[in-house]
């Protein structure tokens, strides 16, 4: 057992904040090394075990690595009388933050349009800062377009653009340089060589190249939004009215396949574990664990807390 200590990178409002509970117990146990891109309010986690990206609302973001039983973190326990803790805003007057992803010591997101509301400032537009405490920079601002998601690898930071299609911009900022323009954009991901989205108004899931050229329809999607990786397979959530639907296809394209047809609405984003599990954790943080190999679903809660 170790010590340990509650961390939240949260959005409340217009602020995003950086909060922590006092100490805690928690087992040391091996954790899985999916990678999503992540989708209304999720979460990116980078230099640990889970990382999840993008998503067209605001969400949270994790700093370390994933432990836990089974794959998921543990759920952080504080004493029976925690003293007070304060959140740090680290900043705020956004126009609805989100898509939070921490990478090399640093909190990167995008803001959202302005939608006409007075007082906010650089809507549509791509941020980092210094953590713990730095001045945020405005790493690019869309005057065209709509960003909806971002995601990080060591040298830059992929956007999507629901308008337009998938964007890049280096870390310490510049012009725009648009990898696609056929498809716009919802929710991205990336590996290695290329960028993984979603695209609700080309009804597919896509990917192009890190390095440029013809974008891959990689599946047709009725409603795709929410999207994740693992080392073969692009995962997706496609949405429906009462419940969603959870399908994947291997990186290269080719025929669909459904894995769950009863998916919590409207999940916040897909991690895709290293034991054969995928986990979507929804507006209420209910999470669906799929075994792809039995082929059989059970909703359960993620840690019992709330993310709306």
């Amino acid at each position: 057992m170790g010590r340990s200590r509650l961390v939240c990178m949260c959005v409340l409002g217009t602020s995003v904040g950086l909060a922590g509970c006092g100490d805690g117990e928690s087992a040391a146990a091996p954790g899985a090394s999916g990678s999503s891109g992540g989708g209304a309010g999720s979460t990116a986690s980078q230099g640990g075990a889970v990382t999840t990206g993008g998503g067209p609302a605001g969400g949270t973001a994790g700093t370390g690595g994933a432990e836990g039983t089974g794959g998921l973190p543990p759920a952080p326990t504080c004493p029976a009388a925690p003293a007070a803790c304060t959140p740090t805003v680290l900043d705020s007057g956004l126009p609805t933050p989100g898509t939070l992803v921490v990478r090399d010591g640093y909190l990167y997101w995008r803001n959202s349009e302005n939608h006409a509301a007075a007082g906010f400032r650089d809507p549509n537009s791509v941020l980092r800062l210094r953590l713990p405490d730095g001045t945020p920079e405005v790493l690019a601002t869309l005057t065209t377009g709509r960003l909806a998601s971002v995601a990080v690898d060591a040298s830059h930071v992929y956007l999507g653009d629901s308008e337009v299609g998938v964007g890049r911009v280096p870390h310490a900022g510049g012009a725009v340089e648009y990898l696609e323009t056929t498809l716009p954009a919802l929710v991205v991901a990336l590996d290695d060589t290329h960028v993984y989205f979603s695209s609700q108004a080309g009804d597919a899931v896509a990917r192009v190249a890190k390095a440029g050229g013809a974008v891959e329809v990689l599946a047709a999607a009725a409603s795709p939004v929410q999207i994740g990786l693992d080392a073969t397979h692009l995962y997706w959530v496609d949405l429906g009215s009462e419940r969603c639907t959870l399908s994947r296809v291997t990186k290269a394209g080719g025929d669909a396949e459904i894995l769950a047809t009863d998916v919590p609405v409207r999940p916040e984003r897909v991690i895709v574990l290293d034991d054969g599990r995928v986990a979507l954790d929804g507006p209420k943080a209910e999470v669906f664990r799929k075994l792809r190999e039995l082929g059989a679903g059970v909703a359960v809660p993620l840690h019992q807390v709330k993310t709306t």
